[in-house]
Protein backbone atom coordinates (compact mmCIF):
# COMPACT_ATOMS: atom_id res chain seq x y z
CA UNK A 1 0.00 0.00 0.00
CA UNK A 2 2.76 2.44 0.90
CA UNK A 3 4.59 1.63 -2.28
CA UNK A 4 1.48 2.16 -4.35
CA UNK A 5 0.73 5.49 -2.67
CA UNK A 6 4.23 6.77 -3.16
CA UNK A 7 4.12 5.70 -6.79
CA UNK A 8 0.83 7.53 -7.43
CA UNK A 9 2.20 10.71 -5.84
CA UNK A 10 5.39 10.40 -7.83
CA UNK A 11 3.53 10.08 -11.13
CA UNK A 12 1.02 12.89 -10.48
CA UNK A 13 1.00 15.27 -13.44
CA UNK A 14 2.21 18.81 -12.72
CA UNK A 15 -0.19 21.74 -13.25
CA UNK A 16 1.41 23.32 -16.31
CA UNK A 17 -1.48 25.77 -16.83
CA UNK A 18 -1.17 27.38 -13.40
CA UNK A 19 2.59 27.61 -13.98
CA UNK A 20 2.00 30.07 -16.83
CA UNK A 21 2.55 33.78 -16.14
CA UNK A 22 -0.49 35.89 -15.27
CA UNK A 23 -0.28 37.91 -18.48
CA UNK A 24 -0.57 34.79 -20.62
CA UNK A 25 -3.40 33.34 -18.54
CA UNK A 26 -5.31 36.61 -18.80
CA UNK A 27 -4.85 36.58 -22.56
CA UNK A 28 -6.24 33.02 -22.75
CA UNK A 29 -9.24 33.94 -20.59
CA UNK A 30 -10.08 36.82 -22.93
CA UNK A 31 -10.95 34.34 -25.69
CA UNK A 32 -13.64 32.46 -23.74
CA UNK A 33 -17.13 33.75 -22.82
CA UNK A 34 -17.08 36.20 -19.92
CA UNK A 35 -19.35 34.07 -17.71
CA UNK A 36 -16.96 31.09 -18.11
CA UNK A 37 -13.90 33.26 -17.49
CA UNK A 38 -15.48 34.58 -14.28
CA UNK A 39 -16.06 31.02 -13.06
CA UNK A 40 -12.30 30.41 -12.95
CA UNK A 41 -12.15 32.72 -9.94
CA UNK A 42 -13.18 29.79 -7.70
CA UNK A 43 -10.15 27.67 -8.64
CA UNK A 44 -7.75 29.27 -6.18
CA UNK A 45 -6.75 32.60 -4.70
CA UNK A 46 -4.37 33.13 -7.60
CA UNK A 47 -7.17 32.78 -10.15
CA UNK A 48 -9.63 34.95 -8.24
CA UNK A 49 -8.93 38.17 -10.09
CA UNK A 50 -7.27 36.96 -13.29
CA UNK A 51 -10.43 37.28 -15.41
CA UNK A 52 -10.83 40.88 -14.28
CA UNK A 53 -7.43 41.79 -15.74
CA UNK A 54 -8.00 40.00 -19.06
CA UNK A 55 -8.83 41.97 -22.20
CA UNK A 56 -12.63 42.05 -22.34
CA UNK A 57 -14.51 40.74 -25.37
CA UNK A 58 -18.18 41.14 -24.48
CA UNK A 59 -21.35 40.52 -26.48
CA UNK A 60 -24.38 41.37 -24.34
CA UNK A 61 -26.50 38.94 -26.39
CA UNK A 62 -24.55 36.12 -24.72
CA UNK A 63 -26.00 37.10 -21.36
CA UNK A 64 -29.30 35.29 -20.87
CA UNK A 65 -31.66 37.85 -19.33
CA UNK A 66 -34.70 37.52 -17.13
CA UNK A 67 -35.74 40.82 -18.67
CA UNK A 68 -34.18 43.66 -20.64
CA UNK A 69 -33.42 45.86 -17.63
CA UNK A 70 -31.76 42.94 -15.79
CA UNK A 71 -29.57 42.21 -18.81
CA UNK A 72 -28.44 45.84 -19.06
CA UNK A 73 -27.57 45.93 -15.36
CA UNK A 74 -25.57 42.70 -15.78
CA UNK A 75 -23.58 44.23 -18.64
CA UNK A 76 -22.88 47.35 -16.58
CA UNK A 77 -21.65 45.24 -13.66
CA UNK A 78 -19.36 43.11 -15.84
CA UNK A 79 -17.75 46.22 -17.31
CA UNK A 80 -17.42 47.76 -13.84
CA UNK A 81 -15.86 44.62 -12.34
CA UNK A 82 -13.44 44.15 -15.21
CA UNK A 83 -10.25 46.22 -15.00
CA UNK A 84 -8.48 45.16 -18.20
CA UNK A 85 -8.63 46.82 -21.61
CA UNK A 86 -11.76 46.32 -23.71
CA UNK A 87 -10.95 44.75 -27.06
CA UNK A 88 -14.45 44.31 -28.48
CA UNK A 89 -17.85 45.32 -27.15
CA UNK A 90 -21.25 44.60 -28.70
CA UNK A 91 -24.26 46.33 -27.13
CA UNK A 92 -27.62 45.28 -28.57
CA UNK A 93 -29.87 45.16 -25.49
CA UNK A 94 -30.05 48.93 -24.82
CA UNK A 95 -32.72 49.37 -27.50
CA UNK A 96 -35.24 51.43 -25.55
CA UNK A 97 -34.90 55.15 -24.95
CA UNK A 98 -35.35 54.74 -21.18
CA UNK A 99 -32.12 52.71 -21.17
CA UNK A 100 -30.12 55.37 -23.05
CA UNK A 101 -28.80 57.03 -19.84
CA UNK A 102 -27.27 53.70 -18.75
CA UNK A 103 -25.93 53.20 -22.27
CA UNK A 104 -24.38 56.66 -22.13
CA UNK A 105 -22.57 55.86 -18.88
CA UNK A 106 -21.14 52.66 -20.37
CA UNK A 107 -20.00 54.39 -23.58
CA UNK A 108 -18.41 57.18 -21.55
CA UNK A 109 -16.49 54.66 -19.44
CA UNK A 110 -15.20 52.41 -22.21
CA UNK A 111 -14.21 55.19 -24.60
CA UNK A 112 -12.31 57.36 -22.14
CA UNK A 113 -10.56 54.82 -19.91
CA UNK A 114 -10.50 51.33 -21.39
CA UNK A 115 -8.69 51.39 -24.75
CA UNK A 116 -11.77 50.24 -26.70
CA UNK A 117 -10.84 48.95 -30.17
CA UNK A 118 -14.08 47.62 -31.66
CA UNK A 119 -17.63 48.69 -30.80
CA UNK A 120 -21.01 47.56 -32.13
CA UNK A 121 -23.84 49.74 -30.89
CA UNK A 122 -27.36 48.69 -31.91
CA UNK A 123 -29.92 51.16 -30.60
CA UNK A 124 -33.63 51.56 -31.37
CA UNK A 125 -34.45 51.83 -35.10
CA UNK A 126 -37.42 54.09 -34.29
CA UNK A 127 -36.39 57.31 -36.01
CA UNK A 128 -38.05 59.40 -33.27
CA UNK A 129 -35.87 57.87 -30.54
CA UNK A 130 -32.36 57.77 -31.90
CA UNK A 131 -29.45 57.57 -29.50
CA UNK A 132 -27.32 60.71 -29.97
CA UNK A 133 -23.63 59.81 -30.06
CA UNK A 134 -21.63 61.45 -27.24
CA UNK A 135 -18.39 63.38 -27.67
CA UNK A 136 -16.46 60.74 -25.77
CA UNK A 137 -17.19 58.24 -28.54
CA UNK A 138 -16.55 60.68 -31.38
CA UNK A 139 -13.13 61.55 -29.90
CA UNK A 140 -12.07 58.00 -28.93
CA UNK A 141 -8.42 57.56 -29.97
CA UNK A 142 -8.26 53.79 -29.55
CA UNK A 143 -11.30 52.89 -31.69
CA UNK A 144 -10.53 51.01 -34.93
CA UNK A 145 -13.93 49.54 -35.94
CA UNK A 146 -17.40 50.95 -35.27
CA UNK A 147 -20.84 49.61 -36.24
CA UNK A 148 -23.91 51.74 -35.50
CA UNK A 149 -27.65 51.19 -35.81
CA UNK A 150 -30.44 53.55 -34.80
CA UNK A 151 -28.04 56.29 -33.73
CA UNK A 152 -27.74 59.96 -34.55
CA UNK A 153 -24.72 62.20 -35.03
CA UNK A 154 -24.80 65.65 -33.44
CA UNK A 155 -25.34 68.69 -35.64
CA UNK A 156 -22.25 69.61 -37.72
CA UNK A 157 -21.97 72.79 -35.63
CA UNK A 158 -21.39 70.70 -32.52
CA UNK A 159 -18.98 68.12 -33.91
CA UNK A 160 -15.41 68.10 -32.52
CA UNK A 161 -12.45 69.20 -34.63
CA UNK A 162 -11.26 65.60 -35.06
CA UNK A 163 -13.73 62.68 -35.30
CA UNK A 164 -12.71 59.04 -34.72
CA UNK A 165 -8.98 59.89 -35.06
CA UNK A 166 -7.82 56.31 -35.73
CA UNK A 167 -11.00 54.63 -36.98
CA UNK A 168 -10.49 52.31 -39.97
CA UNK A 169 -13.94 50.75 -40.53
CA UNK A 170 -17.36 52.41 -40.07
CA UNK A 171 -20.70 50.64 -40.63
CA UNK A 172 -23.90 52.68 -40.51
CA UNK A 173 -27.35 51.05 -40.43
CA UNK A 174 -30.44 53.26 -40.26
CA UNK A 175 -28.41 56.10 -38.83
CA UNK A 176 -29.85 59.62 -38.75
CA UNK A 177 -27.39 61.59 -40.88
CA UNK A 178 -27.81 64.69 -43.00
CA UNK A 179 -25.74 65.36 -46.10
CA UNK A 180 -23.96 68.23 -44.35
CA UNK A 181 -23.13 66.02 -41.38
CA UNK A 182 -21.82 63.31 -43.69
CA UNK A 183 -19.50 65.77 -45.42
CA UNK A 184 -18.15 67.05 -42.12
CA UNK A 185 -17.77 63.50 -40.81
CA UNK A 186 -15.71 62.38 -43.81
CA UNK A 187 -13.56 65.51 -43.82
CA UNK A 188 -12.67 65.07 -40.14
CA UNK A 189 -12.33 61.29 -39.99
CA UNK A 190 -8.86 61.20 -41.54
CA UNK A 191 -7.97 57.52 -40.99
CA UNK A 192 -11.20 55.97 -42.34
CA UNK A 193 -10.59 53.31 -44.99
CA UNK A 194 -13.88 51.36 -45.25
CA UNK A 195 -17.39 52.82 -45.09
CA UNK A 196 -20.61 50.74 -45.19
CA UNK A 197 -24.08 52.23 -45.61
CA UNK A 198 -26.81 49.66 -44.83
CA UNK A 199 -30.60 50.20 -45.04
CA UNK A 200 -29.92 53.87 -45.18
CA UNK A 201 -32.67 56.50 -45.41
CA UNK A 202 -32.80 60.28 -45.39
CA UNK A 203 -30.22 60.99 -48.09
CA UNK A 204 -31.49 61.18 -51.67
CA UNK A 205 -28.36 62.52 -53.34
CA UNK A 206 -24.98 62.39 -51.67
CA UNK A 207 -21.50 63.56 -52.52
CA UNK A 208 -18.48 61.69 -51.15
CA UNK A 209 -15.13 63.34 -50.50
CA UNK A 210 -12.50 61.69 -48.33
CA UNK A 211 -8.69 61.75 -48.39
CA UNK A 212 -8.34 58.27 -46.83
CA UNK A 213 -11.34 56.19 -47.97
CA UNK A 214 -10.45 52.98 -49.86
CA UNK A 215 -13.67 50.95 -49.83
CA UNK A 216 -17.26 52.19 -50.09
CA UNK A 217 -20.27 49.86 -49.76
CA UNK A 218 -23.85 51.04 -50.23
CA UNK A 219 -26.57 48.46 -49.48
CA UNK A 220 -30.01 49.96 -49.07
CA UNK A 221 -33.64 49.43 -50.01
CA UNK A 222 -34.31 53.19 -49.97
CA UNK A 223 -34.19 55.16 -53.20
CA UNK A 224 -31.00 57.12 -53.73
CA UNK A 225 -31.19 59.37 -56.79
CA UNK A 226 -27.55 60.30 -57.02
CA UNK A 227 -24.19 59.13 -55.67
CA UNK A 228 -21.31 61.41 -56.59
CA UNK A 229 -17.74 60.29 -55.93
CA UNK A 230 -16.44 63.83 -55.86
CA UNK A 231 -12.92 63.60 -54.48
CA UNK A 232 -11.73 60.25 -53.12
CA UNK A 233 -8.13 59.91 -54.33
CA UNK A 234 -7.48 56.56 -52.61
CA UNK A 235 -10.78 54.80 -53.40
CA UNK A 236 -10.13 51.27 -54.70
CA UNK A 237 -13.58 49.61 -54.60
CA UNK A 238 -17.18 50.79 -54.87
CA UNK A 239 -19.94 48.27 -54.16
CA UNK A 240 -23.72 48.69 -54.08
CA UNK A 241 -26.74 46.38 -54.15
CA UNK A 242 -29.09 45.73 -57.05
CA UNK A 243 -31.80 48.08 -55.74
CA UNK A 244 -29.34 50.98 -55.61
CA UNK A 245 -28.06 50.19 -59.10
CA UNK A 246 -31.61 50.43 -60.49
CA UNK A 247 -32.57 53.69 -58.77
CA UNK A 248 -29.32 55.57 -58.44
CA UNK A 249 -27.12 57.42 -60.90
CA UNK A 250 -23.47 57.00 -59.94
CA UNK A 251 -21.02 59.67 -61.04
CA UNK A 252 -17.29 59.36 -60.46
CA UNK A 253 -15.37 62.64 -60.71
CA UNK A 254 -12.07 61.94 -58.98
CA UNK A 255 -11.11 58.41 -57.95
CA UNK A 256 -7.88 57.65 -59.84
CA UNK A 257 -7.22 54.39 -57.94
CA UNK A 258 -10.69 52.87 -58.44
CA UNK A 259 -10.21 49.25 -59.55
CA UNK A 260 -13.41 47.47 -58.54
CA UNK A 261 -16.99 48.53 -59.27
CA UNK A 262 -19.50 45.88 -58.27
CA UNK A 263 -23.20 45.18 -57.84
CA UNK A 264 -24.20 42.46 -55.37
CA UNK A 265 -27.05 40.21 -56.51
CA UNK A 266 -28.03 37.77 -53.77
CA UNK A 267 -24.82 36.07 -52.71
CA UNK A 268 -23.02 36.88 -55.94
CA UNK A 269 -21.44 39.91 -57.55
CA UNK A 270 -21.57 41.56 -60.93
CA UNK A 271 -18.25 43.26 -61.49
CA UNK A 272 -17.17 45.85 -64.00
Amino acid sequence: MMSSTKRSKHTEEPDFISALPNELLSSILSFIPVKDAARTSVLSSRWRHLWKEAPLRLDDASIEPNNLEWSCKAVSKIILDSHGPIDTLRLSRFTKSNLYPALGRIVESVTTQRGLRELTLLADVDFENHYVLPWSLLCCNSLRQLSLRGCEFPSPLFLPVSIFPNLKVLRLTRVELSNDTLQVLLSKCLSLETLHFISFAGLHCISISSPSLRNLVWHTSFALHGLIIKDVPNLESLMFNEFTSMHCKVKVLNAPKLQLLGISVGDGLILS
